[in-house]
């Protein structure tokens, strides 16, 4: 299992008032052997199980995902 934290670098709006403000952590989860910082996003099933996990452990909207990695800084966690 891969971990990653995910660091919003800016305000980052969701609508429906939800925000994730600027320098917020999130510790990711993903099932997936070999996956890396840089297809986080990129890679279909892994941005699938990013979804789910951002959903169901944080309570992220979908819009938040959509918007791909330019908004968070990621580093893989050992």
């Amino acid at each position: 299992m891969s971990k990653f934290l995910l660091t919003a670098k800016n305000n980052i709006p969701a609508g429906n008032g939800f925000h994730i403000p600027k320098g917020q952590t999130f510790e990711v989860h993903i099932n997936m052997i070999g996956i890396q910082p840089n297809n986080l996003f990129n890679n279909q099933r892994c941005a699938d199980q990013l979804n789910h996990y951002l959903e169901k452990v944080y309570n992220f909207p979908p819009e938040v995902i959509r918007r791909g990695a330019a908004p968070w800084k990621i580093e893989m966690i050992k």
